[in-house]
């Protein structure tokens, strides 16, 4: 079970999928890209809400605005640049919204005098103010996963534009807490979202994916591109979410995913497939 996300599969990442009896991914766009180059032992088998972990709660600190979540180690593969500075550009300052990040990445580290890990440079290039508008908030890394439920619950709309994806958890659990969502028309999340559960924006193009860090050119793994976005789309698809949220602040149809969605349901599937060989 491997969680591909580009879209240029090396031949040394070819050559160990097909010494493979089997290969399970969780994105159907994974397995049909290793199916054009002529792996015929790739399936799908999509992932499941975490009801040991996650479960909708209470936990709204800014009530009287309406928060946007933006998750996911802070990287150039998940858009995340793009998405904050775009929506500075639309609400930053305006304190009827809120954007709270939760974009640790242990690769980027910075530690303060009093030991905490904030990222803050990275940050704070990414959001590209210094300081940063008064409505947007950085979280460190949140040390259990009671108090990563916490945040999740405490948005209104969850951001999942990122370029590439296995899956991205954090806006799927999201969505499956009942929270509105903005959400690229493509890759991983085609597996799960829809217009009922979402407000979908469609992709503008493909960009190399390689940023030096995590990425790296020529490499013998994870070559390839991601999906970008049109800034005014994504705005748009922005304002659509905050008119569900003000029309009603719980995504009934989000809330059914995690019925359709279940880890019991993943466990099936692989079992299916490994008695199968």
């Amino acid at each position: 079970f491997t969680f591909h996300e580009l879209d240029a599969p090396t031949s040394y990442e070819l050559n160990i999928i097909k010494n493979q009896s089997a290969v399970i991914v969780s994105s159907n766009y994974t397995k049909q890209i290793f199916e054009s180059l002529g792996c015929n032992n790739v399936h799908f088998v999509p992932l499941g809400f975490d009801t040991a972990n996650f479960h909708v709660i209470e936990k709204r600190p800014f009530p009287d605005q309406i928060t946007f979540n933006l998750c996911g180690k802070l990287e150039k593969r998940k858009n995340h640049k793009s998405i904050i500075r775009a929506w500075v550009k639309r609400y930053g300052g305006n304190p009827k919204y809120r954007l709270q990040l939760s974009l640790y990445n242990p690769f980027l580290r910075n530690i303060h005098n009093d030991g905490v890990d904030y990222n803050p440079n990275a940050i704070i290039d990414a959001i590209g103010q210094n300081p940063p508008p008064f409505n947007i908030s950085a979280h460190p890394h949140f040390g259990t996963n009671a108090l990563y439920n916490d945040y999740l619950n405490s948005s209104d709309i969850i951001l999942g534009m990122s370029g590439a994806e296995g899956w991205d958890l954090p806006v799927f659990q999201s969505v499956c807490l009942g929270k509105h969502a903005v959400v690229l028309n493509a890759h991983v999340y085609k597996d799960w979202a829809n217009k009922d559960n979402a407000v979908l924006v469609n992709p503008s193009g493909k960009i190399d994916a390689y940023d030096n860090f995590f990425f790296k050119k020529g490499q013998h793994i994870n070559q390839g591109q991601i999906f970008t976005f049109n800034e005014d789309e994504f705005i748009a698809g922005c304002e659509s979410a905050v008119k569900r949220v003000e029309s009603g602040r719980v995504n009934q149809a989000g809330l059914e995913l995690k019925d359709k969605f279940t880890t019991k349901n993943t466990y099936s599937k692989v079992k299916e497939i490994c008695n199968s060989l």
